[in-house]
């Protein structure tokens, strides 16, 4: 064969190859919990798609939910390739969508009622009769605001009033508006915050600590992809890129995830079924 019509074979060829390539490198969906705004979140998981897109060879998306219980939904319709998640979500996914959780990131949880700096509240029992802005009824810092509010005698929907904000930073907004007489935010989205909303606040009350954020990988990657992701995901850790994202967000690291460590949150499972009327166990 003369080497003209080789290289017009060769072409044809990779011609041919080429949509087969493309379709087995279907992009990578990145689901990620709306504990903020959509703007904020994509913002911020922007340096980890990034760098998971130039590691992976593979178009990485992020994506994200209106509310809670739609991310739920979505992890149980297995929509997503990998999520990061709250504890309690995660937990949900692992049980009732098979998802295996790759790791935690190092920071631990809690949950802190916030009101205006110059407010004249001390005690969480002074807030009888006010609002409060929560992020999303299935929030785990909900959650643990309802149990806190509970333990100082006060009750949502009797004896204070709670206002859906949707997301974290929606609830502080809410009280810089005057809006809201206090929120509950999570601890590392409050130390996210822009100094500009951080400091006209202070931390009334905080819930005891739990496990943060998961990144948890959906059980239809083949275990050459979720072998890939990790890896990739140390890399990122250890990397001058990773470093900077955690400590930009008071993230800390990640640590590597055990299948049993997400038991403690069952309880919380089990109220996330009940309001998106998932399965029951």
């Amino acid at each position: 064969m003369n080497p003209r019509r080789r290289l017009l074979l060769a072409l044809a060829l990779a011609a041919l190859t080429r949509p087969v390539a493309a379709r087995a490198a279907a992009p990578l969906r990145i689901g990620l919990f709306p504990n903020l705004s959509t703007h904020a979140l994509l913002g911020m998981y922007q340096p980890l798609r990034e760098y998971l897109e130039t590691a992976l060879r593979r178009v990485v998306t992020l994506e994200t939910a209106p509310d809670f219980p739609t991310f739920a939904r979505r992890l149980l319709a297995r929509e997503y390739d990998l999520a990061v998640a709250a504890p309690h979500l995660a937990r949900l996914a692992q049980v009732d969508a098979g998802y295996a959780p790759l790791f935690s990131y190092r920071a631990s949880l809690q949950g802190q009622l916030v009101v205006p700096r110059t407010a004249p509240y001390r005690q969480v029992r002074d807030l009888g009769g006010k609002r409060i802005a929560f992020p999303d009824a299935i929030a785990i810092i909900s959650m643990l605001g309802e149990d806190l509010l509970r333990q100082a005698g006060l009750q949502t929907g009797k004896n204070v009033q709670v206002i859906d904000a949707r997301s974290h930073n929606n609830a502080v907004r809410m009280v810089l508006a005057g809006q809201a007489d206090a929120a509950m935010i999570g601890s590392l989205p409050f130390a996210g915050l822009p100094a500009e909303q951080r400091e006209p606040l202070r931390i009334l009350a905080s819930t005891p600590a739990i496990p943060s954020q998961y990144v948890i990988a959906s059980p239809a990657l083949s275990g050459v992809e979720a072998q890939a992701i990790l890896t990739a995901l140390r890399r990122f850790a250890a990397s001058a890129e990773g470093r900077a994202f955690f400590e930009q967000h008071g993230l800390v690291g990640l640590d590597l995830a055990s299948s049993g460590e997400l038991m403690l949150l069952d309880p919380y499972v089990a109220r996330v079924r009940q309001a998106i009327g998932g399965k029951d166990h």
